[in-house]
């Protein structure tokens, strides 16, 4: 969840993931609460976030948010400048984006959606979206998120984001052709 202090909507979903906190543990969520205040709203950021969920925040660089605003823009197919507050992500085990809140989520539909797809991957049907949230295939074309990351002056990011792209080639076996080279020269 990315949020901010000075953020109503943002302090209202902490509230709420605060006062759901039981069956998110029992869903499996882990909250990773990453803050976007600037340096001198971060003591009302740190006293905000320890009274709501006992915990101390972390904060995004700006690097860090340009990467999530490239990676956003690259799953939603169109670019953009700035995220809306509070947007949250439904991550699941393996790292990949199932599910997009953009505004507050209710904890109630975070605990339903994170049961949808334990079960299995999301079915088409269960992809409807409405205001606010999504859910989604994360593209596979990291070639274009790597150009994307190279016009943010990310290079470090954007060369992962290549290697994804082009993976390498794999050799196959069997057939006269491949016979043929693997075997010159051999006895």
């Amino acid at each position: 969840m990315l949020w901010a202090q000075w953020c109503a909507p943002c302090v209202v979903e902490l509230r709420a993931l605060a006062q759901h906190r039981s069956a998110l543990d029992r869903a499996g969520l882990a909250l990773a609460p990453l803050n976007v205040d600037r340096m001198e709203d971060r003591d009302a950021a740190e006293r905000l976030l320890q009274d709501l969920l006992g915990r101390t925040a972390t904060y995004a660089s700006p690097d860090q948010l340009s990467i999530i605003e490239a990676i956003v823009g690259h799953i939603l197919g169109r670019s953009i400048d700035t995220l809306s507050l509070p947007t949250s992500f439904l991550v699941d085990g393996d790292g990949a984006i199932q599910v997009a809140y953009f505004g507050p989520a209710p904890p109630e539909q975070v605990v339903a959606d994170v049961e949808r797809f334990i079960v299995g991957p999301l079915q088409p049907a269960d992809r409807a979206a409405f205001t606010g949230r999504w859910f989604f295939k994360t593209p596979r074309d990291f070639k274009s998120l790597a150009r994307t990351l190279e016009q943010r002056q990310l290079p470090f990011e954007a060369a992962f984001y290549k290697t994804l792209g082009n993976p390498p080639s794999r050799k196959r076996s069997g057939g006269a052709g491949e016979a043929g080279r693997l075997g010159a020269g051999t006895p």
